[in-house]
């Protein structure tokens, strides 16, 4: 191998920021407009496929299996796609900020981002989901006080993953405010902070 060329061929627009091999063709991405774009194109360079990204800032895509997966920048989100109808499977936030690398080594996915302080990560992911996950909330109850109606008191509720694997939780059940339903990836000793509000409307 001496680094010479030996093809090329055009993309289909311009802000192009990941690529994957996916057997003969190739899955690239678009980062700007929004909304961003992913496409699939055979050697030559003729779309087979496209549809609309789960977020604004694909990095770097990768194929596991018969999925694809997006690295995105600014959502700080690792992406799970169908690519046979561009639907999203899964997402999964990232250790830390602006994942801009990904890749499926077989057997695990790894995937780079900016780490803490001056030194960059590099993550080996298991996505079997190994480890014992388990939550902790510190503080269970919150006096808001004197809330005036039409304003609102805020509670920033803070939840610990204190287990050994990475969870989502998917809702808060509050007494006599009922359920709330969301979606929030934790990893493994991370915390997540809830905004609980108080909202009287009368006396």
């Amino acid at each position: 191998m001496d680094g010479s060329l030996v093809s090329q061929f055009n993309l289909p627009t311009h802000y192009m920021s990941g690529i994957a091999y996916d057997n003969g063709d190739f899955w690239v991405s678009r980062y700007y407009p929004d909304p961003s774009w992913i496409y699939k194109v055979n050697s030559a360079g003729t779309i087979l496929d496209d549809f609309q990204a789960p977020n604004n800032q694909p990095w770097d895509l990768c194929m596991e299996n018969n999925y694809l997966w997006m690295a995105d920048y600014w959502g700080d989100t690792l992406y799970k796609i169908d690519p046979t109808d561009g639907s999203l499977i899964d997402s999964y936030a990232s250790e830390g900020v602006d994942p801009a690398g990904i890749v499926w080594d077989g057997n695990y996915l790894w995937y780079c981002d900016e780490g803490s302080g001056s030194v960059d990560y590099l993550y080996k992911v298991d996505l079997g989901g190994g480890g014992t996950p388990d939550i902790n909330v510190p503080v269970t109850s919150h006096d808001y006080g004197t809330v005036t109606i039409g304003t609102q008191g805020l509670w920033d509720m803070t939840v610990e993953s204190v287990g050994s694997g990475a969870l989502v939780i998917d809702s808060i059940t509050l007494s006599g405010l009922g359920r709330n339903t969301f979606r929030a990836p934790l990893h493994s000793h991370h915390d997540s902070y809830r905004n609980v509000r108080s909202v009287p409307s009368d006396l």
